[in-house]
């Protein structure tokens, strides 16, 4: 994506595109960077549809709220899924009905974080649901239309009501649940203080010098590193979780 000095948003590098009628039908598997990938591709859906674009602007939309740190940061596919499920909660078929039946899942191919919670369903009985932590991510508390005022002083991850909605909308898993570009378009967050400015030539200028700065210096690399390095941890932990638990599991514990 690529933003011109007046503010106007272009789209390239369309390599692996596919025109939008084509949906209903078995499509390229492994389409998306790693990171902005949706879980029904990951999962083995091939006949997926429009929502994995939609999925994809929810996590540049987090990853901009971020200050550019990526929202889901997996080094595999395994661990893409569970970085997914650890902040959005792991489905179940009450939450996305073909959850279950979805190739890497019927398969046991991944070994998938569980994060549920409890609550009764129509009828009474307890039912699984997905424990959603999005919201810890990007507080309400803390937002201020005023911010961007103090736009390079200001550093928060706060989030609107409106805007909250509209992130967690695109990040759905079920893709039959997940907001489309149409409806996205009327979330109040677009209309709400702050309205979008124009950046002046000056303000382009000083945030590339920043840039180029902070790749001279080594900061960006730093930055990167400690990226890996965390997600290198979560890992390992995972594993040594998963390590326990199967030894519990065969002492009967």
């Amino acid at each position: 994506m690529l933003l011109d000095k007046t503010g106007v948003l272009k789209l390239c590098d369309c390599g692996l595109a596919r025109r939008s009628g084509g949906t209903g039908k078995p499509c390229t598997p492994d389409v998306t960077s790693l990171w902005y990938r949706a879980p029904e591709i990951l999962l083995g859906e091939k006949k997926y549809t429009t929502a994995v674009d939609i999925w994809s602007f929810g996590c540049i939309f987090a990853e901009w709220l971020q200050h550019g740190e990526p929202l889901f940061q997996g080094t595999g596919e395994n661990d893409q899924i569970n970085c997914i499920f650890r902040t959005m909660g792991t489905p179940s078929e009450h939450s996305w009905p073909e959850y279950p039946t979805l190739p890497a899942v019927t398969s046991g191919l991944f070994v998938i974080t569980e994060l549920h919670q409890m609550t009764l369903g129509p009828g009474g009985e307890l039912i699984k649901l997905p424990k959603n932590t999005l919201r810890k991510k990007f507080p309400a508390v803390g937002y201020s239309p005023t911010a961007a005022t103090a736009l390079n002083q200001y550093r928060t991850t706060a989030l609107s009501d409106a805007g909250y909605e509209m992130l967690n909308a695109a990040l759905t898993p079920d893709p039959k649940e997940r907001v489309n570009a149409n409806k996205a378009l009327y979330y109040s967050w677009f209309t709400e203080e702050p309205l979008p400015v124009p950046l002046s030539r000056s303000e382009i200028r000083q945030l590339r010098r920043n840039r180029d700065e902070a790749i001279k210096d080594g900061t960006h690399e730093l930055q990167i590193q400690q990226q890996r390095a965390q997600a290198n941890a979560r890992i390992a932990a995972d594993s040594a979780a998963q390590i326990a638990a199967n030894i519990k599991a065969r002492m009967g514990l």
